[in-house]
This record gives C-alpha cells, sequence and structure tokens, in this order.
C-alpha cells in the first residue's frame, strides 16, 4: 500500500499498532470521529506544545463523540518516557494513544512522509467519520504549532453539516447560521427566491438562521 495517494472521500486504510496506551487498531474505532495526527518526534518543543494542548482539549473532542490517536516514527518507549515527562511538569497525563510507527507503515499508507527515504512524518492531520471515511487532510510546516481548537471547529463543522444537511460559510463557529446549497434546477431557484424562510442574498447564497 506504499505511495497511495489519499483522498477526502477515501475510506481509511486499516491498521495495527503499537501505542502507549496498548495495542490498537483502527477498526476500534468504527462508530467514533477520530481525528489522527502525526508530529516529528518526542522531546521537540512545538510537538510537545500540540500533545499539551491536545491533551487539554481532550474531553471536548470526546463530548463531540471523537477520539484522538496520536503518531511518530519514534520507539513506544521513547513515546512514553516523553509522556511521563509531560506528566511532570504539567501535572496532567496524556489521555490518549500514542502510535509508534518504527517500520513507517502507517506512515508511507498515509502518506505521512516527505519522500519515500524520509524517516520523520510530517505534521499531518486526518478527520476520519464514523464509517473511517477520510473528512479533512491538513498539513503543517515544521515551524507552526497547530492551532488545536481549529481542529476542534473543523469537527464541529463537518459535524453539523452531516446531521443538517447544510454547508460551512466561511469564519463559521459553532452557533452561527450556516448555508444551504446551491439549487439544482430552475424549480429550486424560484421555490427558493419565493420563500421567505430562506435568507437569501441572492439564490445560489442563502443561509439558515437555526440556532
Amino acid at each position: 500500500m506504499d505511495n497511495i495517494c489519499l483522498r477526502i472521500g477515501d475510506i481509511a486504510p486499516r491498521f495495527n499498532a503499537t501505542s502507549t496506551l496498548g495495542d490498537i487498531k483502527l477498526s476500534d474505532y468504527l462508530g467514533k470521529w477520530l481525528v489522527l495526527f502525526s508530529f516529528h518526534g518526542a522531546f521537540t518543543p512545538i510537538c510537545t506544545t500540540e500533545i499539551v494542548a491536545f491533551s487539554k482539549a481532550n474531553q471536548e473532542f470526546n463530548d463531540r463523540n471523537c477520539l484522538l490517536l496520536g503518531l511518530s516514527t519514534d520507539s513506544n518507549t521513547t513515546h512514553m518516557s516523553w509522556t511521563n515527562d509531560i506528566e511532570k511538569m504539567t501535572n496532567m497525563e496524556v489521555p490518549f494513544p500514542i502510535i509508534s510507527d518504527s517500520n513507517l507503515k502507517i506512515s508511507k499508507m498515509y502518506n505521512m512522509q516527505a519522500d519515500n527515504n524520509d524517516t520523520q512524518t510530517l505534521r499531518t492531520i486526518f478527520i476520519l467519520d464514523p464509517n473511517q471515511r477520510i473528512r479533512l487532510i491538513s498539513m503543517y510546516p515544521t515551524e507552526i504549532g497547530r492551532n488545536i481548537y481549529e481542529i476542534l471547529r473543523c469537527l464541529q463543522a463537518l459535524q453539523e453539516s452531516d446531521e443538517n444537511n447544510t454547508i460551512i460559510p466561511a469564519n463559521w463557529m459553532p452557533g452561527n447560521p450556516t448555508m444551504y446549497r446551491a439549487p439544482k434546477n430552475y424549480i429550486e431557484l424560484k421555490e427558493r427566491t419565493n420563500n421567505p424562510d430562506y435568507k437569501c442574498l441572492d439564490w445560489y447564497l442563502c443561509f439558515n438562521n437555526r440556532v
């Protein structure tokens, strides 16, 4: 499965793995949303701040039927030492598993490498829905830490869209109006523009003010 080009809408490749919280497999997460995120390695400055930030927000993800799963190519022993170090510094346990992908098997499945000779992973994020379909893919450069609450916002936007068959405008935050999909034909266009329940700026730009 090397060098597969994963796209939004694909079913996520299955895997078994060793993690800081024991052996896991992707199918363990069926029925839940999942944020799978990779990072360069343990004991690195930005990645440490991200693990701490994810840990602080863990319950907020869990409250939305979403679990977190980290990954790097370091050994499981290294990850355990690192999470223990984080607990000593912050008095907070890392509550989610971190996968040891030392053989690069999962990294290659998920295109997490910069190239085939790279032994570290890119800082990649995958959001999977409860059917384990890929709904979001994002990559960050080495110099910039991820905004965990932007990841949480994206999760909430995906859930809102699924639950209410809406689409999400720019800069949307939970509780803000969402949008209706564009009409598929002229009959729908006329129905929409003549219906005061639709808050339309134009026939293709209609908002749903349900809050």
